[in-house]
């Protein structure tokens, strides 16, 4: 009810007057009849303004704060009701700007307020308030069309630091300093010295004024200063300048000290020696000594006590066994005949019964190793302190990569122990092997910097890997062809290639860079089969060969051989195949074939004979390969068997363990290309195990797997699991199977190895999205990592699916900020609400990294030196935690420190969740790279994230050799040569579980074809054979034999066939065919080239099919006839023969040249046509003669010739 009766109502509600709600929605209307008809023209009442201030200042201010809130309370009394409120600003004399206005209803009063940020200035502000009758006031009240009361804000920075401090000028006693002034809002300037604390303010100056004189100062002095511009919103920078006065009249000393550095063991003492020497003749004796700057517990006296310069006093400082180790800066203060001076030394307090553990000296065997061979390191430890050490670790590595380590009890003082520790030596000429004491900073030491010591161990030159060959399988002779080869050294050292051309030559080339392809041209002159080699080599050692075979033809007009072959399984067998050759050569007989089974074997032209059964044309191979027992799937042929080492922890379970795959440990050239085959088998050989692939990349022979093993022994060193490998028909697993590596304990995992886009979760798919400067495809500890510039990685999309408590953060971390780093610098961390929290971050004000749970309000906090997370260093850092506890951090898979107090009981539901950040992302992101984070929602044991530090670095991993399971699938090659020295090669793969059956009556073969020309001269004609071979056994009951002068036997010259034969297989059939000069019934001729062909048949009517012997080409014509005859038919020795020609040639030749041999003739041989001839004793005589047509066709005949004995001679005798 209305208590007043302004616009005419009663002061109690009564007829004709409404309540108060029903009249402020009557208000606005023109005529009310209740309400006497009232209108908001009829106010002229202005509103009221009873508060307004600029931050919370009611009358003008200074601030530097540039954040400013104008408020406000308003009201109308007039009964139309506020209207709006206006704010106006006149900054810096500018001019009046509305810079806010607002809407107003009702009577009031009414508070509000309005806040905006402004550039440091002037600013004044001013309201107007109007109401809905059109009336308007100022802040005071006033009528708008008057003057208000505006408010002054002046805002206000820190002043700009000043430059350029000077020692203007000096005397005996005062200095004078100068400087620029490079602000323009400074109230003054501060002047410091000695120190640079609030304390050690000498003088402040008026504004702009920028020179100041001190008085009063010893002669011959320096002093430092500084200089900061001040003003109400606090100092700049300080400006520094160290300033002397002078000694051109005043008398004075000079202070020095020697040594400059003394160490003492705590709770002993050691002496300095003061010296003041005299200037301007000071003879006044120096009475005062005094030192600032002792550790605790330490003491100084002087001798003498007094000293007249030139003179000297000795020092000497005590300390006590609760002295603090370290080292101290001593200010050494002398004072007397009104002149000070003071000298700096400094003091190293040393301890007087601690350990100092260092590594003496690290020696191996042997001294210079091969790439391979294991090296076995002796590291000798010495404690050189004064107490026993207790328990240590020192660790090993090699090329800044963790080897091993070695537990050590306790050294006495001065003792000395030697640890051992392997490692196979890679190539890479040298290496640095690094051995640390104390590696866990379990010890404390009177000297933390000297445990850590370097050698250099070279490893004697690994040849070049084999190179790869390329160039063509077949050529024809006098033609040039390139051949490429490509080798990279290990060491990377420059290669050259030395190609041997299988024909008595070779070609090396100069030295070129490692990788580099070499391309070498080579023609050959003859025909054949050649195997070309080639090798590389740097400036010490060649590798091994790389080979492979070209097929040298003579060219145009000759085909040579063509190889080809099938193949079927013999029955009631599973590995022996039986093999066909169906090569062909239809310029020539194939007259040899060489088969390479692909398991290691061969038949040689002798094969039956080293046992295989079946021809050398055809033979029959039993495959090797068996399984290896137990063996899982005999689709996967090879496996590694690999072993881990967790003699120190207890079982763990589902622990996913990182498989690192290099050229080393792996061959790829026996997995698929992608890793699509591989598979896990636990130690039963039967229970498969889920596996993720994170990187595969077969070119660079490098892969990382991830695969979670059920359990792993406790206290073991011989529990292990199988990888299985090469099954070219095997298919990827899918995304749900790479899931179930990380069992349900895991919330998320994140590899960052992804080159572009969202960060993906391998567990759950709780993909993050990149916020700001992340550099994906970058460094990282496994595989590819990202690079925090300036961003981080946002999971809010799942916030509410983070860890809360318990819980577990593991990440590979690498810092790129120094030691130094003052701002806090976050790695990830899910935030709730202010009272259940948790992050992982460096702590720039502590320089330390901190692992902080925060839970029902209670804070509970884990810290970690900057030293176990060195700058540079990739460092495996995790922190878990219990639901209200103690949380724990871990490095290097060891435990570090438990926080303290324990946590509270978690509650709430996280709403944000980052990698990179603290618990949101800005100022505080990581700055470095970051690998392989992980969140669990359990806290992970000590054991088991020392296992996964373990796994991760590789150290408890060996890797057995490769086992060949059943292989079922031979590359089978065969090389047939012909008559003519011509080559060819076939190669097919042979699958034992696809092969054909034989049939169950395999056909015969007609096997071994070959041909031989008769005697030309005698019986012209050629003697063709082949060999009946019966896989079954059964005998040859048919042969049919062809000779065609066309290739395609349309019409054959000579067509035999021969059956009711019952020859045992292996039987060698043989045909002659005559040749004629004229064309005749089953007869060739000369000069036509003829083809020849056979079929053979078994008892059961199967037939080999014709089996093509290849062309011949008898003479162009019918050879000489070579005769003779001679008188007398039986000479006597010593009488004259006559030896008559009776030779033929034909063909339209004739006989070119003869050539006679005589047995025991004078002469012995003649080239006469018809010689005269002695013989010389009596006997049959062979004579021979050979002649030669004018085509080079010769034949000879020989004859006995009877010689008796010699004629009687006569003598007449008388009677």
């Amino acid at each position: 009810n209305y208590s007043t009766d302004n616009y005419g109502c009663a002061n109690s509600l009564s007829a004709g007057c409404e309540d108060c709600t029903t009249y402020n929605n009557h208000i606005n209307e023109c005529a009310d009849a209740n309400c006497n008809n009232y209108c908001p023209g009829q106010d002229a009442a202005p509103p009221n303004v009873s508060a307004f201030s600029v931050d919370g200042h009611t009358i003008s201010f200074t601030t530097c704060d540039s954040s400013l809130t104008i408020a406000w309370t308003v009201s109308d009394s007039g009964g139309s009701g506020l209207a709006r409120i206006e704010v106006w600003r006149n900054s810096n004399n500018a001019g009046w700007a509305k810079v806010h206005g607002e809407a107003l209803s009702g009577n009031g009063p009414l508070s509000g307020s309005w806040t905006e940020t402004v550039e440091p200035g002037s600013h004044q502000y001013s309201l107007k308030v109007f109401d809905n009758n059109g009336n308007c006031v100022f802040e005071n009240n006033q009528p708008c069309s008057g003057s208000g009361s505006p408010i002054t804000a002046t805002v206000l920075t820190v002043p700009a630091a000043p430059t350029n401090l000077q020692c203007l000028a000096s005397t005996d006693d005062s200095i004078t300093l100068g400087w620029n002034d490079n602000s323009s809002n400074e109230s003054g300037f501060k002047i410091y010295r000695d120190y640079l604390s609030e304390a050690n303010v000498i003088h402040t100056t008026a504004a702009n004024e920028t020179s100041w004189t001190d008085s009063n100062r010893a002669c011959y002095t320096g002093y430092p200063y500084w200089v900061k511009a001040t003003n109400l919103c606090g100092d700049s920078a300080a400006v520094y300048r160290w300033c002397s006065t002078t000694h051109l009249t005043c008398k004075t000393f000079t202070m020095s000290i020697s040594p400059s550095s003394q160490a003492v063991q705590k709770g002993g003492s050691t002496t300095y020696t003061v010296n003041l020497d005299s200037i301007n003749n000071f003879s006044s004796p120096v009475d005062s000594f005094s030192v600032s700057g002792l550790p605790a517990g330490a003491t100084a006296s002087f001798s003498p006590p007094i000293c007249t310069p030139t003179c000297s006093s000795q020092m000497t400082v005590s300390t006590q066994s609760s002295t603090p180790l370290g080292s101290y800066n001593l200010t050494v203060s002398a004072n007397g005949g009104g002149a000070y001076r003071s000298a700096s030394a400094v003091l190293s307090v040393t301890a007087g019964q601690a350990p100092d553990l260092l590594v003496e000296s690290i020696s191996w065997l042997p001294l210079s190793p091969a790439a391979g061979e294991t090296v076995t390191f002796t590291v000798t430890l010495r404690n050189q302190g004064d107490s026993g050490s207790g328990s240590s670790v020192t660790k090993y590595y090699l090329d800044d990569q963790y080897v091993d380590e070695d537990g050590n009890i306790g050294l006495g003082p001065g003792e000395s122990r030697q640890e051992t520790f392997s490692w196979r030596a890679s190539c890479g000429h040298t290496h640095q092997v690094k051995a640390v004491a104390d590696a866990n900073s379990q010890v404390n030491e009177s000297n933390e910097t000297n445990n850590e010591k370097i050698e250099t161990i070279t490893v004697q030159n690994c040849p070049p890997n084999a190179p790869t060959l390329s160039g063509p399988t077949s050529g024809v002779v006098n033609v040039s062809y390139s051949f490429s080869a490509q080798a990279t050294d290990p060491d990377n050292d420059n290669v050259r290639y030395n190609f041997d051309w299988d024909d008595s030559s070779s070609y090396t080339t100069n030295y070129v860079p490692s990788g580099t392809i070499q391309t070498v041209p080579h023609s050959w002159s003859e025909p054949g089969l050649y195997n070309i080699c080639v090798t590389a080599a740097d400036n010490q050692a060649w590798s091994a060969p790389t080979c492979r075979t070209i097929n040298i033809g003579v060219g145009e007009g000759e085909s040579g051989p063509k190889a080809s072959f099938d193949f079927c399984l013999e029955r009631e067998t599973e590995r022996t195949i039986r093999f066909i050759d169906k090569s062909t050569d239809i310029d020539g007989v194939i007259t040899g074939w060489l088969w390479n089974f692909g398991d290691g074997e061969s038949c040689l032209p002798n094969c039956n004979e080293n046992g295989f059964s079946g021809t050398n044309q055809n033979p029959v191979h039993t495959f090797a390969g068996g399984a290896a027992s137990q063996w899982w799937d005999s689709s996967w042929q090879y496996r590694r068997k690999i072993v881990f080492d967790n003699t120190s922890r207890a079982a763990l379970t589902n622990a996913p363990v990182l498989v690192k795959l290099t050229s080393a440990n792996f061959d790829f050239s026996h997995a698929k290309p992608n890793g699509e085959d591989v598979r896990f088998v636990d130690s039963d050989n039967q229970t498969l195990l889920n596996h993720e692939i994170e990187l595969w990349d077969q070119a660079a022979q490098i892969a990382y797997l991830w695969v979670k093993v059920p359990q792993i022994d406790p206290y073991s060193a011989t529990d292990f699991i199988y990888l299985y490998f090469g099954n070219p028909s095997a298919e990827a697993k899918d995304s749900a199977w790479a899931r179930g590596t990380w069992d349900d304990n895991f919330v998320a995992v994140y590899h960052l190895s992804e080159k572009s886009g969202a960060v993906r979760d391998s567990k759950n798919g709780y993909d993050g999205t990149i916020l700001g400067s992340v550099v994906q495809n970058s460094e990282g500890k496994i595989g590819l990592g990202y690079n925090f510039t300036s961003g981080a990685v946002s999971l809010n999309n799942y916030a509410s699916k983070a860890p809360t408590a318990p819980g577990t953060m593991e990440m590979w971390v690498k810092r790129t900020f120094a030691d130094n780093e003052s701002s806090d610098r976050g790695l990830g961390g899910s935030w709730a609400n202010d009272n259940n929290n948790w992050l992982l971050e460096w702590r720039g004000a502590n320089k330390e990294f901190w692992v902080w749970v925060k839970g029902g309000g209670t804070l509970s906090l884990s810290s970690v030196k900057k030293e176990l997370i060195p700058q540079g260093v990739w460092t495996y850092f995790v922190g878990a935690w219990p639901n209200g506890g103690q949380n724990n951090a871990y490095t290097d898979g060891v435990w570090r420190v438990a926080s303290w107090p324990p946590a509270g009981a978690w509650q709430g539901t996280p709403s944000s969740w980052f990698i990179g950040a603290p618990a949101f992302a800005g100022s505080t992101n990581w700055r470095g790279y970051l690998d392989e984070v992980r969140f669990s929602k359990v806290q992970r044991s000590s054991d088991w994230i020392s296992f996964q530090y373990c796994s991760m670095t590789g150290a408890c991993l060996s890797y057995g050799l490769e086992e060949a399971g059943q292989i079922n699938s031979f590359d089978v090659s065969l090389n047939v040569t012909d008559n003519k020295g011509l080559v060819d090669a076939t190669t097919t793969k042979v699958n034992l579980l696809t092969a054909p059956l034989c049939p169950l009556n395999s056909p015969p073969q007609a096997t071994n074809l070959s041909k031989i020309e008769g005697d030309c001269c005698n019986s012209p004609s050629f003697h063709f054979s082949w060999v009946y071979v019966d896989a079954n056994g059964d005998r040859e009951s048919k042969f049919q034999f062809q000779v065609d002068d066309a290739s395609d036997f349309s019409s054959p010259a000579i067509n035999r066939t021969y059956e009711g034969l019952s020859y045992p297989s292996g039987t060698e059939n043989s045909q002659v065919v005559l040749i004629s000069p004229d064309e005749e019934t089953d007869k060739i001729t000369y000069n036509k080239t003829y083809y020849w062909r056979v079929k053979v048949w078994d008892a059961q009517g199967a037939d080999s099919g014709w089996v093509n012997g290849g062309q011949f080409k008898p003479a162009t014509h019918q050879y000489p006839l070579a005769d003779f005859t001679w008188q007398p038919e039986y000479p006597a020795v010593d009488e004259e023969v006559k030896f008559q020609d009776k030779s033929q040639a034909f063909g339209g030749f004739s006989i070119a040249s003869y050539a006679w041999t005589f047995e025991n003739g004078n002469p012995a041989s003649s080239v006469e046509k018809n010689p005269k001839v002695k013989f010389s004793s009596p006997g049959a005589k062979t004579v021979t003669l050979t002649v030669t047509d004018s085509a080079g066709y010769s034949c000879s005949v020989s004859y006995e010739v009877r010689v008796g004995s010699t004629l009687p001679h006569w003598k007449e005798v008388a009677p």
